[in-house]
């Protein structure tokens, strides 16, 4: 196994997922993921359009006067930091919905790029699976997202820390989504999540890469409603040769 990735590696994993999944014979796996995706970029884009004007209005509101010199700086910030929690809420909403079908997705990619076909599994062995392992990410996820929620909270009104909490909110964002993605190959596998991760975290610098086009994908509007199909592809070829 390779300790480290090249920058271009990782870009090759998402050139050639995209190539695939538009491709004849995986276009049918992708209908139902992307139509999810539209669906929820429309509802969620919407509260998170809302929240984010109320947040920037009040602003001044909740800024002692001695301190409204600060929210020229604490603005591009609340942005960044917004759009980290709005793409991460996509990817989280989409990937439990859609975790059948995502399966059945990186299941086919490995298939075409190792020729060798998995075990046939049923609908009705593959829906419950998906969603109880669905389940134990979200036990990894959720808790550590809120303590990491609020030391970001907690730094972004410190002068000097505002940056670092992007910083740890970004890291950590990247952390989930690499495993988020990476994972439908290894579950297909029916793989251990805490092996996962310590796959992936031998390759700290090649998964926060992946992760990271994952988030910055996801915060582009439009972009994101094709991220999650594509993701999968990508985050099966990088597991499967990886």
């Amino acid at each position: 196994m390779q300790t480290q990735t090249q920058p271009v590696s990782i870009l090759n994993c998402f050139t050639e997922g995209l190539s695939l999944i538009f491709s004849k014979g995986f276009r049918r796996f992708i209908f139902i993921p992307l139509l999810l995706n539209l669906l929820i970029f429309i509802a969620l884009s919407s509260v998170a359009l809302d929240y984010a004007q109320a947040l920037f209005s009040n602003l001044e509101t909740y800024l002692p006067h001695w301190l409204l010199w600060l929210k020229w700086l604490l603005w591009p910030l609340l942005v960044l930091i917004t759009l980290i929690v709005y793409a991460y809420c996509f990817n989280l909403i989409t990937t439990i919905i859609a975790a059948p079908f995502l399966g059945l997705l990186a299941e086919k990619i490995e298939a075409h790029i190792t020729r060798n076909i998995p075990a046939e599994e049923t609908l009705a062995s593959l829906i419950p699976r998906t969603f109880k392992r669905e389940f134990t990410k979200l036990i990894y996820f959720v808790p550590r997202s809120l303590a990491i929620g609020l030391i970001i909270f907690m730094l972004i009104f410190l002068p000097g820390a505002n940056f670092l909490g992007v910083l740890i909110g970004g890291l950590w964002g990247s952390w989930c989504l690499a495993l988020q993605f990476c994972d439908y190959a290894a579950d297909n596998h029916q793989l251990p999540f805490t092996m996962v991760r310590q796959q992936l975290g031998q390759q700290k610098i090649s998964s926060f890469m992946f992760g990271g086009l994952v988030l910055a994908g996801s915060m582009t509007p439009f972009l994101n409603i094709v991220i999650t199909p594509l993701a999968v592809a990508a985050g099966t070829i990088y597991w499967t040769r990886k």
